[in-house]
């Protein structure tokens, strides 16, 4: 069995225009929602393990905070450039590519790709607030063999749910 978290970046901020969007930092409220998605995956004694998250700043942010929250090393996470604002079949082309060693995955990216994703994968949409996260389980022991409505949604939650 395989297993899927997928999570949409933290609020980011448009404070600094001179920023390109691929440089947009967290906001306040940002930081603080990576930490309760940190502390629910913890609580899950989600240990993933493989880790990849879009290169961009506020998907680094946030998957740092996560990775820490649960106990993984930061220095492991696979950031990838085709992640940044991917769409749903590039997102699914990172997965099927994973190699079958690692049972689980967090992915970290942006919508709308992440909801996308989640509808691809379980015929259920849901349109991902920021920081909002899915739990996809599989039955199949290798990653290639997910594709369209093969995964079960076994939850999905934000930091407003959660609180």
């Amino acid at each position: 069995m395989k297993t899927l978290y997928i999570i949409r970046h933290a609020k980011s901020s448009w404070k600094n225009t001179e920023n390109s969007d691929f440089e947009r930092p967290l906001n306040k409220r940002g930081k603080a929602d990576r930490k309760i998605i940190g502390k629910r995956l913890a609580i899950e004694n989600c240990i993933p393990c493989l880790f990849v998250s879009s290169s961009a700043k506020r998907t680094k942010e946030t998957s740092i905070e996560i990775a820490k929250a649960i106990g993984y090393n930061i220095t492991q996470i696979k950031y990838m450039d085709s992640l940044y604002h991917a769409s749903s079949n590039v997102m699914l082309s990172a997965i099927n590519n994973q190699d079958n060693k690692f049972e689980n995955l967090i992915m970290v990216g942006h919508n709308p790709g992440i909801s996308n994703l989640n509808f691809q994968l379980t015929g259920q949409f849901i349109s991902f607030s920021t920081s909002g996260i899915s739990k996809i389980t599989f039955e199949t022991e290798n990653w290639e063999e997910i594709f369209n409505d093969t995964g079960y949604l076994e939850f999905f939650e934000n930091p407003k749910t959660l609180m």
